[in-house]
């Protein structure tokens, strides 16, 4: 939780890499964390790294499938937009 909580204020301060490095470490502390993979997920989106925004959406879905910790409709439709966007 706390290197969540940093990689969210990396986010803020548009420091991609720092924020990325932040969820790294958070998954390395919990690998189950499927919010860790949801929020790394989608600073590789914004870095137009879509291939591994789709790999970690979909590990955050395999993670927590019912939706407990992530917005499991929100994951489904950014998993979808990064999946299209591969194939372009």
């Amino acid at each position: 939780d706390v290197f969540i909580g940093i990689g969210s204020g990396y986010e803020k301060l548009k420091r991609d890499v720092s924020a990325i490095e932040a969820y790294q470490k958070a998954i390395d502390a919990d690998p189950n964390s499927a919010l860790a993979y949801y929020k790394l997920a989608d600073v590789y989106t914004s870095q137009r790294e879509y291939t591994k925004a789709k790999e970690s959406y979909e590990k955050a879905i395999s993670l927590d499938p019912e939706g407990k910790t992530v917005n499991k409709a929100e994951v489904q439709k950014k998993l979808r937009e990064a999946s299209s966007k591969i194939n372009k």
